[in-house]
């Protein structure tokens, strides 16, 4: 495992410790030495190392903290990787893999800042899934007092409705006939003149 520091766009510095998968092919091998005038295994660690620094260097320059360490950490790595590829892969070396050990490690401000924004992230989420609910709540009292207003207004109108036909259906004659249908044969007892009142059904 290896160990590299590197700086994000704004400055602040990180780490990383990586651990790297390789292989060098044996016709790049009488190159390789004939270059570098030394043995194969340490060439190789230091074509490594520069070409892993490289990467980091390249990768973060354009990056936030927050871009690396938390939800972009694996587009970071990727790039990481593909610079370092291109790199050793000019100076004979086949990087099959690069795998990060453990976290990118960033200042203890940045981490402390970085998580409090997830929880506030994760907070804000809660309370627009709490207000969404509400709303939705809202909405089902509201057309449950739409449909009974409805139905109230449209028994008041089918009322209304009949009360117009009934009224239509009054004409003087049927009045007139219903009173007849109605009276018992009996005759006030009072009227309001001087005169007695004589029954003439018996004459």
């Amino acid at each position: 495992d290896d160990d590299f520091n590197f700086q994000s766009k704004a400055g602040l510095k990180l780490s990383a410790s990586v651990s790297i998968e390789y292989h060098v092919m044996p016709d790049n091998v009488p190159k390789i030495f004939e270059t570098y005038k030394t043995g194969l295994q340490e060439v190789t660690n230091r074509v490594l190392r520069n070409s892993l620094r490289d990467a980091f260097n390249m990768a973060s320059s354009t990056r936030t903290a927050e871009q690396m360490y938390g939800e972009g950490k694996v587009a970071f790595m990727n790039s990481v990787d593909s610079i370092a590829k291109i790199e050793a892969d000019q100076r004979g070396i086949t990087i099959d893999d690069i795998f990060l050990v453990g976290n990118i490690v960033v200042p203890e401000s940045i981490t402390n800042a970085l998580n409090a924004k997830v929880a506030a992230d994760q907070l804000a989420q809660q309370k627009e899934t709490e207000l969404r609910a509400t709303i939705a709540d809202a909405e089902k009292v509201s057309a449950k007092a739409q449909g009974e207003a409805e139905a109230i207004i449209k028994l008041a109108e089918a009322q209304a409705k009949a009360n117009r036909i009934v009224a239509q259906s009054l004409t003087t004659n049927l009045i007139e006939y219903n009173k007849i249908d109605k009276w018992n044969g009996s005759l006030p007892t009072v009227t309001g003149g001087a005169m007695p009142l004589i029954d003439m059904r018996n004459n």
